[in-house]
């Protein structure tokens, strides 16, 4: 049966349920772990990080366009591998995001910490109830928060790489000695290739996310067209705003500044 129009998401809308699901706590507030553990060469980890998401993605994106309409990405690791392989993916990701939820909460609190002159706790919590409600709303009303709020993200993401460009070109500001914070405090690998090679793990649980676009195109008028069209722009796109960001903030804040738990956007 066709659902109603009021029901169905839009291509704008997957995009940016897929922006959302990407961008969180892992850059936001994981990126302090990752630099504080590894130095500058954290922006090395993400850029191959970035380029293999970017690579799923195109490979989804073929799949979904010579199988289209088979459902979401569980769907087609069935078809490879089996039930068996697709019930132990299926749960894996769920329990995933169960993680990744009180993750995205904790980190939220602690940015709005910084303004909100309450415990974290508490604005942990209501960052939950809030998200909870919105993912029991109507499918449209789901479309358009989602949308909204990972516009907020993406907005915030450009001005950050903006102001920070301006910043160490000198346009604005006093300027930074860029090559002493990259180099000057033990070199590009401080802790060694093996500190980079730990923090694999924390940069893909920050760049996980992107894939839920085949989760949503479910809920949307054409779905294979719509998966096709995000899979082939969102991994690169999802690639340069989180390696330009680290990037900036390697080279503008000396690496041994940068706190773990704290998020050096603020």
């Amino acid at each position: 049966m066709t659902q109603p129009p009021h029901s169905v998401l839009r291509q704008r809308h997957i995009i940016m349920i897929a922006f959302g699901g990407a961008i969180g706590a892992g850059l936001f507030v994981g990126s302090s772990a990752v630099i504080a553990a590894a130095g500058p060469c954290a922006l090395l980890a993400f850029t191959v990080v970035g380029l293999l998401v970017m690579l799923i993605m195109r490979m989804l994106g073929e799949m979904v366009a010579a199988r289209p309409g088979q459902g979401s990405f569980i769907a087609y690791i069935r078809m490879a591998h089996g039930p068996g392989a697709a019930f132990t993916a299926g749960w894996l990701y769920w329990f995933f995001w169960l993680v990744a939820l009180g993750s995205e909460a904790i980190a939220g609190a602690i940015i709005l910490h910084e303004w909100i002159d309450l415990p974290v706790w508490l604005l942990a919590t209501v960052l939950i109830v809030v998200l909870k409600l919105i993912n029991l709303a109507a499918v449209h009303i789901f479309g358009e928060c989602e949308f909204w709020l990972s516009l907020i993200k993406v907005i915030s993401i450009v001005f950050f790489i903006v102001a920070g460009s301006l910043y160490i070109f000198h346009i604005f500001g006093t300027g930074v000695p860029v090559m002493h914070n990259l180099v000057g405090s033990g070199g590009m690998f401080p802790h060694g290739i093996a500190a980079m090679v730990s923090i694999v793990p924390t940069v893909l649980f920050a760049m996980i996310g992107s894939e839920i676009a085949t989760v949503a195109a479910g809920e949307s008028a054409e779905p294979a067209r719509n998966v096709g069209r995000v899979t082939r722009t969102l991994g690169l796109r999802l690639m340069l705003f989180n390696t330009l960001s680290v990037a900036l903030i390697v080279m503008i804040v000396p690496w041994s500044d940068v706190v773990p738990g704290y998020s050096p956007f603020v």
